[in-house]
């Protein structure tokens, strides 16, 4: 009993100092009282000096390794919260101008359209594929630290992967026709036809393997299928006729920055080298998600994504919707940056809607006071100034012209709760959105089927 409580952590140092030199004296004292003498009782008191020095010791060890281990979790928890917050800022201070900037070289390819302009088409396609190339940069390394830190969690719904590849089919076509390349898309012809993921973190994964894949492949193919491997697990292959990557080096290209010697050397093949460390990334918060890669120099890579099965539900992956015709459409645009709102009013006038902007709660409120008809459509940032939100811009339109539309578009990440209390039918995408992304967007928002379009 003595030896057992002496070591007990729920002891301060006081008591336990107190308790052990306590017996030290107690033991002796009653041995003497017992009749036995002083040298019988030497030993004891000497083995007694010897474990209540060894006891203080160790106690002071522990305190000490205690409150060592408590500053330091104390400063990784300090060092993860600035880095979420460094993360939050950057965010906002990169998105909004990179969507501005999206949103007036949209502009610019429909002016340089016209005949007096022509001859500068090709500088401003240019610059909208620089401009496209910075925003999957960025987003990717914001992902990936929202990821790490927790900010974005994925939500879990059905996806269906037929109309998942059908989608990046339409998109990477272009790119690997350019290349000359062809892309082979083999869609499911039974089932299973859904898995249980992420749309749009799956999306973005696949997408960056179909993009390695189009950017490393100087000619041939690219294929992409989805494959049934057991009772509940399906598999993505994208695979290429490329150059194959070494066995040695397969491990490297996951990690950040880091590109093969084959696009350091091609100045067609852009990128920074942060897709795949997306990818790597994002499967480690992937539930159940794999990821594997078979390859050989001179014979290809082929990645290998194996997903859970989901159950029959509705899919949470929507077909791409075609472009729309907003011409005489008014749309209502609320974000409190400046050149946000300049910039995305000039590309939705230039698709022929009719915009009326606002910078905040009390200007929106004053612009419906003023209307004369009800927006078609809401667009509107989440976090506005003056602590006001996305809430209370969506609840004055409603009060004012009832149900509305609404895309939220938000350079920041949005938490559940706060999703929870949009209406139904509410979208939502990141800034920075591609024009073709906002335009696919906006044509589901404005359908008035609103309950098969939601997309939350």
């Amino acid at each position: 009993m003595y030896f057992f409580s002496y070591g007990q952590m729920f002891m301060s140092l006081r008591a336990t100092i107190g308790f052990g030199w306590s017996t030290t004296l107690a033991m002796p004292l009653t041995g003497y009282w017992l009749g036995l003498s002083a040298v019988d009782l030497i030993p004891s008191i000497l083995n007694l000096v010897i474990v209540n020095l060894f006891g203080v010791c160790t106690r002071c060890q522990l305190e000490a390794y205690a409150r060592n281990s408590f500053r330091e979790k104390r400063k990784v928890e300090i060092i993860a919260e600035r880095k979420t917050r460094f993360l939050r800022q950057l965010s906002h201070n990169l998105r909004q101008p990179l969507q501005a900037l999206s949103c007036y070289a949209s502009v610019m390819e429909t002016a340089c359209r016209e005949p007096a302009s022509q001859h500068l088409q090709h500088i401003a396609g240019r610059m909208g594929f620089a401009i496209d190339e910075l925003n999957r940069a960025v987003n990717h390394i914001l992902d990936i630290g929202n990821l790490e830190n927790g900010t974005q969690r994925p939500l879990l719904t059905s996806v269906d992967i037929n109309l998942l590849l059908a989608a990046l089919e339409n998109q990477f076509a272009p790119q690997a026709a350019k290349r000359g390349l062809k892309l082979i898309v083999h869609l499911r012809q039974s089932p299973p036809y859904s898995v249980q993921s992420d749309a749009s973190i799956l999306s973005q994964i696949i997408g960056n393997l179909l993009d390695n894949a189009i950017k490393y492949t100087d000619s041939g193919w690219v294929v992409l299928a989805a494959v049934k491997t057991g009772q509940d697990r399906l598999q993505i292959h994208v695979r290429d006729s490329g150059p194959g990557i070494a066995i040695d080096v397969q491990g490297e290209i996951f990690k950040e920055f880091v590109r093969g010697q084959r696009r350091n050397n091609d100045p067609s093949a852009h990128g920074l080298g942060i897709g795949l460390a997306y990818v790597a990334t994002a499967i480690q918060h992937l539930p159940d998600h794999k990821l594997a890669l078979y390859s050989k120099p001179g014979r290809g890579c082929d990645f290998k994504l194996s997903l859970p099965i989901a159950p029959h539900c509705h899919s949470a992956f929507e077909s791409p919707a075609a472009t729309g015709d907003f011409v005489g459409r008014l749309v209502l645009v609320v974000d409190d940056d400046a050149y946000m709102l300049d910039a995305l009013s000039c590309q939705l006038q230039t698709w022929g809607c009719d915009v009326q902007t606002a910078g905040s709660l009390a200007e929106t409120r004053m612009v419906l006071a003023d209307n004369v008809r009800v927006p078609d459509l809401l667009i509107t940032d989440f976090y506005l100034s003056n602590q006001e939100t996305g809430h209370d811009i969506i609840a004055a339109v409603h009060a004012d012209c009832g149900p509305v539309p609404i895309l939220v578009l938000s350079a920041e990440g949005i938490g559940e709760e706060d999703k929870a209390r949009w209406p139904v039918g509410t979208h939502l995408l990141r800034k920075p959105a591609k024009s073709d992304v906002l335009m696919a967007t906006m044509v589901k928002a404005l359908e008035r089927e609103t309950g098969d379009a939601q997309l939350i």
